[in-house]
């Protein structure tokens, strides 16, 4: 089974302690979800996915995707097995 490293309060950087405290005002949470802090272990990774959930979460809707992206369009038969 694959674990996961999470990045916890006490070993986060800077600008992820700031992306955290975001997370727990803009979400209204007493804690960050394992989810964030899995994706900590890539500090760029982490902030461009909390800036579209936050957008997508807050408003609804996710800017500078084309408009003829659908999701329906995505066919993940046509997607190579996973080994």
């Amino acid at each position: 089974m694959a674990k996961f490293s999470v990045v916890g309060d006490e070993t986060a950087s800077e600008a992820t302690h700031r992306i955290y405290k975001q997370i727990l005002d803009v979400k209204h949470l007493r804690f960050v979800p394992n989810f964030f802090k899995t994706l900590a272990t890539s500090p760029d990774v982490l902030e461009g996915t909390w800036s579209v959930y936050r957008s997508v979460s807050t408003r609804g809707s996710i800017s500078g995707v084309p408009t003829d992206w659908s999701i329906e369009r995505t066919s993940f038969r046509s997607l190579p097995p996973v080994e």
